[in-house]
């Protein structure tokens, strides 16, 4: 039992941070401000190891040193300034962000005597050593007007201005321009009904960016290529490029049109918000696959354009309200919908349609998180008429464009892992000192929507056999032709993924509590116990580990922790 826990092992990180800022009031011109914003984050981690068990009981020993940076600073210039009706705010902004990592590393195995541990990694016979870092900085600016006029009508102009180093060299900075108008309807006079408390509306229409990852757009190595000198010959290590540079690499940019009204009545015992966007992304980022032939699998490059369309809903009520008794609640429901418009325009097939980027899982006009697969129809039984390659127990697989063979053109749209929409339910009862809430929360696939992989297909082999993980797997057999799942004994030609649907309703958190008054002629003002749990009922459709995290029948999946909590709180 020594031979992990009797070694010499250090583990350190040291941490230093620290957020600053100053603010000026110009005193010559009022409402005119300066302020200063810096943050920074440093840590140091050592992890220094040394045991004379390890590597086959020859002796193991290490020093690893790695170190992280990064800092934010702010330059914001603001003025603010009433004139009658009128409210004018100009912010400007300067601002820039760097991050930094750095790490070392060695080891070595093989020692006659460990007795210097980690400071002496110079008598292993055999030595490792190996180091990497990385850095990233962003640079922004950014122009805003604010504008109100009689307390109803408001104007916000914003246009920004960032720099990202992941991006090539002559499309590092973006620019991006934004407006907004908003309407208080309940300041208008002709809108003076006593059951209106507030009522918005809201317009917006701008352009925002996405950035890329570091070292995206350049080339990178890799130290994994050898040659080997003759037979028996040394081997020199060298340096390999593994993935390819887009030198045109530049921000994804989404032009998006928001409608928005928030509303309070009925003194306010309704209140919400509603909003509706719809959006369309030019220029997605995206590790489109291209021909190994090539040399690598996949490159970093712009493409085409995905519509987005979304309504979102909230609305919170105060549904009873007396003396001993309250009960209040909050809906939330969100719905969206992707399409691809456009890839790379080609019509290489001459059909008069633009190409689908098959390898990419790219279709025009349908979902980012399209399903292409192949078509099932039950599964071949003892005493069919099986094809080559297949078994009985095998999924028949459909020739869905009837040219007499099973191929990769078989393939079609089964549907889309995206949900049709979220759901949640938050209800809060309270009888004078006791207090209930139950939080309800759901997401649904509508038609062919919100669909996982739900099982893995396992070899019947000792291994898995021994470690019992077809245990409550529901497998065909020739006694159990009915199963859900494939056979396990062998792999066809074609194995087909199960694709079920993930949508569920979950009873995610409940808590109860109850508050006491506080003890006389004590410092203690307020006492309270609660009892809560999380994910204590989950119904749905999916068999496996979790449909939220998309874990099906697999060896390492794990379920959703539900938790209980019994505390107490004590108010000086």
């Amino acid at each position: 039992p020594f031979l992990s826990y009797d070694v010499d092992d250090y583990d350190r990180e040291n941490y230093i941070f620290a957020n600053l800022y100053s603010e000026i009031d110009f005193p010559f011109l009022p409402g005119l401000k300066y302020r200063i914003n810096f943050g920074n984050n440093y840590k140091v981690a050592n992890h220094y190891y040394a045991s004379e068990y390890d590597a086959g009981l020859t002796g193991r020993a290490y020093k690893n040193h790695g170190s992280s940076y990064d800092y934010t600073l702010d330059n914001i210039l603001s003025y603010d300034k009433t004139f009658g009706m009128h409210d004018i705010g100009v912010t400007l902004l300067y601002g820039a962000s760097e991050r930094k990592y750095d790490y070392t590393s060695s080891s070595a195995n093989g020692f006659a005597r460990l007795t210097l541990g980690y400071h002496n990694l110079q008598q292993g016979d055999i030595q490792y050593s190996n180091s990497n870092a990385w850095h990233e900085a962003l640079l922004y600016q950014m122009a805003r007007v604010n504008y109100k006029f009689k307390d109803r009508y408001l104007l916000t102009g914003t246009i920004r201005r960032d720099g990202f180093s992941g991006f090539a060299e002559n499309n590092k900075y973006g620019v991006f321009p934004s407006v907004a108008i908003g309407w208080i309807l309940s300041n208008e006079s002709f809108l003076n009904l006593p059951s209106v408390d507030q009522l918005k509306l809201r317009v917006g229409y701008g352009i925002s960016g996405n950035q890329t990852s570091r070292y995206k757009s350049i080339s990178r190595l890799i130290s994994r290529a050898s040659y080997v000198f003759g037979d028996g010959g040394s081997t020199a290590f060298g340096q390999e490029v593994s993935s390819m540079a887009n030198p045109d690499l530049r921000w994804e940019r989404t032009v998006g049109l928001n409608l928005g009204v928030d509303f309070s009545i009925f003194a306010q015992r309704l209140t919400g918000r509603v909003d509706y966007y719809n959006n369309i992304t030019n220029d997605l980022l995206f590790d489109v696959s291209i021909p190994y032939i090539t040399g690598f699998n996949t490159i970093s490059t712009n493409l085409g354009r995905l519509k987005n369309v979304g309504f979102e809903l909230s609305i919170s009520s105060k549904n009873i309200i007396n003396d001993n008794f309250e009960w209040n609640s909050t809906v939330n429901f969100t719905t969206n919908k992707n399409e691809v418009l456009e890839l790379l325009g080609n019509d290489i097939d001459g059909d008069g349609k633009e190409d689908d980027l098959i390898t990419s899982n790219l279709f025009i006009g349908e979902s980012l998180g399209t399903i292409y697969h192949y078509v099932t129809d039950g599964m071949y039984q003892v005493g069919d008429e099986v094809p080559s390659g297949y078994y009985p127990g095998n999924f028949r697989i459909v020739d869905t464009n009837n040219d007499g063979q099973i191929s990769p053109d078989d393939r079609m749209i089964l549907g889309r892992t995206t949900p049709a929409f979220r759901l949640s339910l938050w209800n809060q009862f309270t009888y004078k000192q006791l207090s209930l809430g139950v939080f309800i929360n759901s997401i649904q696939g509508g038609k062919n929507g919100y669909l996982g992989n739900n099982v893995r297909p396992l070899v019947r082999n000792d291994n898995n056999i021994r470690y019992s993980y077809f245990s409550g797997m529901d497998y065909w057999a020739p006694w159990n032709p009915d199963a859900e799942n494939p056979r396990s004994k062998t792999s066809p030609a074609i194995s087909p993924n199960i694709y079920r649907s993930r949508s569920f309703v979950r009873l995610q958190d409940v808590s109860l509590s109850y508050k006491f008054d506080g003890i006389p002629s004590t410092p203690i003002k307020e006492i309270s116990i609660f009892l809560s749990g999380k994910n204590l009922a989950t119904w749905t459709n999916w068999k496996g580990w979790d449909p939220e995290t998309n874990q099906g029948l697999t060896i390492e999946g794990r379920p959703v922790l539900r938790s209980y909590s019994l505390g107490l709180n004590i108010t000086l």
